[in-house]
Formats: structure tokens, C-alpha cells, sequence
């Protein structure tokens, strides 16, 4: 059924006082082909391609047929352009938010998850909040070929894919053709566009190892490797200074990496351990009962390698890479060593919202 367009919404010139002599003018999504829209929900009585948006600068009821995309251009004296391509049923209120993301979710792809991604639909705000850009429907790309436009093609920036390393997404965007396409990069924030397409927006950060994508599956923000990755198993000396460590997770950016850690003690030892994970840049703590994670009490008669552990989940905020750090204690001897073992699950990224 029909639907209505930029409900509430008002133009502003740059200088952010009103426009009093906006125009909306509606064409086909992905085209420069001028397309009417209407004033009813029966969509029957048509408003023209070209609206006025008053000397209020604000839109009349506008309503789309549900047989079509759209694309609108907002303009007016005093206001640089706005393109906002496939319209559809997003309802939108003109420009998006600052660091405004929805959709977007990347999954590795099953006929070659090894080198390709789907990416669903999605609407985000320019990482550089000039411009919106707004992807109607799934695209596959390839990491292990140049960028070429369209679906099923490459999507890497400038030379090759490293075979382990970090990698990260980009929703792009040429205003000139409004064509939304998606670009693969090794830098979180400069990426090689190619012609014509100046708006990007970090989408997804993804880890690649012995040449394949590391398979993970996303939902919004956060990121659940199928498997743990990059198991930490080291022994660390209670009391001593921190650690670093680094976790398997993208570096280039700070993500909130989570998974299981583990403490333990050798057999024969009457103590308890402990481990405590913290952020990659936070200030230095000791680790204690309160704190961290502690091993359950060591009987005198356990025999093995471990004689008692204990585990629970972590979370902490990396550096840039992709290091957090480890300090370990004992309940009553104050040296000693803990067994530390730390699995990574996934990470958190807010794929540039606060940035």
C-alpha cells in the first residue's frame, strides 16, 4: 500500500535558520528519471515531481506508491544538496543523525565463505556526516579481488587482501549517479574510494587468517566468532606487574572483546588463584578477590597438571592492537604463579557511531 515520505520534516538552510523556498524533487531510485508522488494514501491525486516545501520549510503530506524506490534531492537557497537514494519505506525525516547506523549485518558468504560477504540492507550517516547512504537490498563482494561495482564482484580498495590480518567494510556512496555499492579496505578509516564515490561509512571489522575470513556472525553491534579464537595460555606470576595480551580480535580500532578466562593452580598447593582482565588502556590495578576471576580452593591431594581452576567471562575495551592486559594474585601467598588461560568469543564494535 502507499506510503507516506519525510513525515515532519523540515529543511534548513546550512547556516541552520529556516529555507523558505525549499524544493523536494523526487526521482527513481538509482536513476535521474523524475517520477511523481502524491498527496493521499490512495495515491491518486499527484503532487508532481517537484514539491514545494513552503516558506515554512516544512513537507506537505507526501505519499509513495509501493510499486516503485525513490530517490529525493533537497535543495534551496542557502542549503547544499541532499540526495537520499531509495526512499522505500524508510519514512525519512531529511538528513540522518550523526553516526546514525541500521542494518548493515555482514555474514561470511556459505558458497565461498572463505573470501566473500553478504551484506544486508541498511541506511547509515557518512562517517564524514555530509551525506546519507542508503543500501536497498543484499550485495556480495569479494575481499580477495579488486573493487568493480555490483554484486558478486570485488570489493578491496588498493592492492591485495593480507593473508592474516585485519580488514574492514565500507557502505559507499556516489551522489552524482546515487549508486550504493560496498568497499573493502585495511585502513578503519581512510579507505582508496573509487571515482565519483564520496561518502563511505564503516560497516563491519572482520579478522583474516592462513587466507580465509575468520567465520563470525553479527547482530547490530556485536560480533560471535563460530568458534573461540586465539586461545591465551600462558603461567603469570601472582603479584607481579600486568601484561599485555594480545586478544584475537580486529586491530586499527578499539572493540569491546569478550570470551572466558581461566585461572588455576598446581596440585598440592592450599591457595586459591586469581586473573583479572582489563582494558587496553586503562590505568593499572591490583587483582583481588572482588575484582577478578578466582580458581575454586586447591586440595592438598589433587594430583594432574591443574590441581584447581575456576573460569568466568570477560569483557574489556582493547587498544588499537587489539592488546588488553592480565594481572594475577593468590588468596595467601603473595608470589607464585596462576595459570591463565583466555579464550576470545567475539567483539562489540559501534562501527563508528561516537566516532
Amino acid at each position: 500500500m502507499p506510503r507516506r515520505a519525510l513525515t515532519g520534516f523540515r529543511l534548513t538552510k546550512d547556516d541552520g535558520s529556516v529555507c523558505s523556498d525549499g524544493v523536494a524533487t523526487f526521482y527513481l531510485a538509482g536513476t535521474s528519471t523524475l517520477t511523481p508522488v502524491f498527496s493521499d494514501r490512495l495515491a491518486t491525486v499527484s503532487l508532481g515531481s517537484a514539491v514545494s516545501l513552503g516558506s515554512l520549510g516544512r513537507a506537505p503530506d507526501i505519499w509513495l506508491r509501493d510499486d516503485r524506490a525513490y530517490k529525493v534531492v533537497l535543495s534551496g537557497t542557502g542549503v547544499t544538496a541532499a540526495t537520499i537514494d531509495y526512499l522505500a519505506d524508510l519514512a525519512v525525516s531529511g538528513s540522518l543523525p550523526r553516526g546514525y547506523i541500521q542494518g548493515y549485518a555482514v555474514s561470511n558468504t556459505l558458497a565461498d565463505p572463505s573470501n566473500r560477504f553478504d551484506v544486508a540492507a541498511g541506511l547509515a550517516r557518512a562517517s564524514t556526516n555530509d551525506g546519507d547512504i542508503s543500501l536497498s537490498a543484499m550485495i556480495t563482494k569479494r575481499v580477495d579481488a579488486s573493487w568493480t561495482a555490483g554484486s558478486g564482484n570485488g570489493c578491496w580498495d588498493s592492492g591485495t587482501i593480507a593473508a592474516t590480518g585485519t580488514g574492514f567494510l565500507f557502505a559507499i556512496a556516489n551522489p552524482t549517479t546515487g549508486v550504493v555499492d560496498i568497499l573493502g579496505s585495511a585502513s578503519p578509516t581512510a579507505p582508496t574510494l573509487p571515482t565519483g564515490y564520496t561518502l563511505a561509512r564503516r560497516i563491519y571489522a572482520f579478522r583474516r587468517g592462513s587466507g580465509v575470513n575468520v567465520a563470525a556472525r553479527q547482530d547490530g553491534d556485536v560480533v560471535t566468532y563460530q568458534a573461540n579464537q586465539g586461545e591465551i595460555s600462558v603461567t603469570q606470576a601472582a603479584g607481579a606487574a600486568r601484561v599485555q595480551r594480545t586478544l584475537a580480535v580486529p586491530s586499527g580500532i578499539r572493540v569491546r572483546a569478550f570470551g572466558s578466562a581461566l585461572a588455576g593452580l598446581l596440585p598440592n598447593v592450599d591457595d586459591q588463584g586469581y586473573v583479572l582482565v582489563t582494558d587496553g588502556d586503562a590505568a593499572d590495578q591490583a587483582s583481588a578477590i572482588g575484582n577478578s576471576i578466582g580458581s575454586t580452593r586447591a586440595e592438598t591431594s589433587s594430583t594432574g597438571s591443574v590441581g584447581s581452576y575456576g573460569s568466568g567471562r570477560f569483557e574489556a575495551l582493547t587498544d588499537t592492537s587489539a592488546r588488553v592486559w592480565t594481572r594475577t594474585s593468590r588468596a595467601r601467598a603473595t608470589t607464585g604463579d596462576v595459570f591463565v588461560v583466555i579464550g576470545t568469543a567475539g567483539f562489540i564494535d559501534t562501527r563508528g557511531r561516537d566516532e
